[in-house]
């Protein structure tokens, strides 16, 4: 049996998510851990062989290209196969958003196997591995977890009270606020938010009574509006800050929604402005 396995001492400035350990292992037939609890979550990635896990009085048996979930706090156990013992990679981590970022994935206790036919979660264990820095360990350690969102996202059932519905909408209300200036599409938004793209985008409507394109659209020009307001900004410069690179299709689109071109308000807004200057 051979094994490379990394212990890492806790770090004060990755609360929100940090490194237990981390490492890789060529099994023995028969070699296991457990019935045992960990205090952390830890995830197993098999590169070769096969193996079972059992878990809440489930087995399951996983091959080359599948992984495995064990949450903190529960009984599990896994052995390496008789024939042909399992060589796997895994990662161990702790941190006030490690529960967080699990849940963005759709592994839970009761579905904790996941697929990862292109070993990118292997691939990011070997660069742990050779890492010379706790900073950049812990940078790999979110890219992993990233790339296991993507290739087994959370499946949201939508069967939702009204107080979660009115919550995923304020989610994308929050969305907009921080990355309006950004390029932006619904789809990154529901994917944010977790939700499919279609029922968000129903779901936004109903409460709103605007497409999270046209509400994107309209805080965008309301944000333009006060800059060219209150600031003597380059209106291209403007048109880049609120999420619009091409400053002639800003101009287009803020002449058909507010009725005016934006040089015109500019010109409004100040001569209104002298105007009640003068009135007082």
């Amino acid at each position: 049996m051979s094994q490379k396995m990394v212990y890492v001492s806790k770090n004060i400035h990755f609360l929100d998510l940090y490194l237990h350990n981390f490492g890789e292992e060529k099994c023995k037939p028969y070699h296991s851990y457990g019935p045992a609890i960990r205090e952390y979550h830890l995830i197993h990635y098999v590169l070769e062989g096969k193996g079972i896990y059992k878990i809440d009085n489930q087995l399951f048996e996983l091959s080359a290209g599948q992984g495995f979930l064990i949450p903190p706090d529960i009984v599990s156990f896994y052995q390496a196969d008789v024939e042909y013992p399992w060589q796997y990679c895994w990662v161990g981590f702790h941190g006030l958003q490690a529960k967080h970022f699990i849940k963005q994935t759709s592994l839970t206790r009761k579905q904790p196997i996941f697929q990862d036919k292109d070993a990118s979660f292997a691939s990011h264990i070997t660069q742990m591995l050779k890492a010379n820095s706790a900073l950049r360990q812990t940078a790999l350690l979110y890219l992993l977890l990233d790339d296991l969102t993507k290739s087994n996202p959370r499946q949201v059932h939508f069967d939702l009270t009204e107080s979660k519905q009115e919550n995923y909408v304020k989610m994308v209300i929050d969305f907009i606020d921080m990355h309006f200036s950004d390029k932006l599409t619904v789809f990154q938004i529901a994917r944010f938010v977790g939700l499919d793209r279609s029922y968000l985008t129903s779901l936004f409507k109903t409460y709103i009574g605007l497409s999270i394109q046209e509400y994107l659209v309209n805080y965008r020009l309301s944000k333009a509006c006060l800059l060219l307001k209150d600031s003597d900004h380059a209106i291209g410069d403007i048109s880049r800050s609120v999420g619009y690179p091409d400053s002639l299709l800003f101009s287009k689109l803020f002449k058909n929604k507010i009725g005016i071109s934006p040089k015109n308000y500019r010109m409004e807004q100040k001569h209104n402005r002298g105007e009640k200057e003068e009135a007082q």
